[in-house]
């Protein structure tokens, strides 16, 4: 019996182990698809992702990275990446984080309802994304992003889409327990139309102090009020103190994009400096991710085409294509992913473009 017993523990023992090794290789191979994502190789991730999923459909982080490589494919194709985004949820139901993406995602499809003009649908998709997120505090009571985006929600929409003022404050009394400077930042939000932004991180600032992050959230609050100018003041003292905050040039060059898109009179004035701080960006030393290095040069060519330098934007767009064939063609900076066995909650409103 007592070899029966050696015999029984050793095949399991092995069984273990064979296990292990298999979870192993499986995560190597999804972090191999993220690694060649990255880089801008996103068909060959596509293929070596669906190898893993064709061979075991129950990976949580292979579907993860699905949904996360669909949406630098096609950010428009919410069924796809929401589909791949339930998997991940569904094969690990206990990872909050795989919950809080989906949560994201779901906004994302709530906010395109928004342009519409049916409400039911566009507070039937809000509640789903509400629900989410409150999924992710019933299992993470601390994480603060959640609370962001649901004060953010709840603060922004009318009523009938969804919106709920009491719940909004509910959530930032939680926060301020929780942390008292995202306490803070979720005031910030309730400001609405009735207060001024500026304002108020002027008036924080006059009775804290400066910090880099404090100092970012002005200067967002300025381009959300069309200053860029104030705003560059700001981003010049962070991007001094921390010189790999060199993105921020990025948002001036959208804020500079935007006034020439609302406004074709003044594109002789606003196209160069869009220009000017793309390369502001583009000739620092710091590392660029190639997704984002992509997308300056796709932006630029269209910027050099307006201006009616054909040759320049040819050249653009060639180095954009070299880099990412698939860069995004959005107004908006694109996301740098953490790896997908590391995971980092954020926050980032649907409601704002800075």
């Amino acid at each position: 019996m007592k070899k029966i017993a050696n015999t029984v523990l050793l095949t399991m023992a092995l069984l273990f182990l064979s296990a292990c090794l298999i979870c192993q290789d499986l995560e190597h191979k999804v972090l191999q698809a993220y690694e060649l994502r990255m880089k801008g190789n996103i068909q060959e991730a596509k293929i070596i992702l669906e190898n893993i999923l064709d061979k075991d459909s129950t990976s949580a982080m292979a579907c993860y990275e699905m949904a996360r490589l669909l949406n630098d494919l096609n950010v428009m194709d919410t069924e796809g990446i929401l589909d791949y985004c339930s998997k991940a949820v569904q094969n690990e139901p206990e990872n909050a984080y795989y919950v809080f993406y989906k949560a994201d995602k779901l906004f994302h499809s709530a906010y395109i309802a928004m342009h519409g003009e049916d409400n039911n649908k566009i507070k039937t998709a809000i509640d789903k994304t509400c629900n989410a997120f409150e999924q992710v505090l019933a299992m993470k009571p601390d994480c603060k992003e959640a609370m962001l985006y649901l004060i953010d929600i709840y603060a922004v929409l009318p009523e009938e889409m969804g919106g709920d003022k009491e719940k909004a404050e509910h959530y930032v009394k939680m926060l301020k327990d929780l942390d008292p400077f995202y306490g803070v930042r979720g005031r910030s939000i309730l400001l609405g139309e009735e207060g001024s932004e500026i304002d108020f991180w002027e008036k924080y600032i006059a009775e804290n102090g400066e910090t880099n992050e404090v100092l970012e959230l002005l200067g967002r609050a300025y381009l959300m009020n069309n200053d860029p100018e104030n705003a560059e003041i700001c981003f010049n003292k962070v991007i001094a103190s921390d010189p790999s905050k060199q993105i921020l040039f990025l948002h001036l060059a959208r804020a500079h994009m935007y006034r020439a898109m609302q406004e074709r009179a003044s594109e002789d004035k606003e196209l160069p400096l869009v220009k000017k701080y793309f390369n502001k960006y583009l000739d620092s030393d710091i590392d660029k991710p190639v997704n984002i290095e992509a997308w300056c040069y796709g932006i630029l060519s269209m910027v050099e085409k307006g201006m009616g330098n054909k040759e320049q934007s040819d050249i653009y767009l060639q180095k954009a294509t070299a880099l990412n064939p698939n860069f995004s063609r959005a107004s908006a900076i694109p996301s740098v992913d953490n790896p997908p066995n590391k995971h980092s909650y954020y926050y980032s409103s649907y409601f704002r473009p800075f």
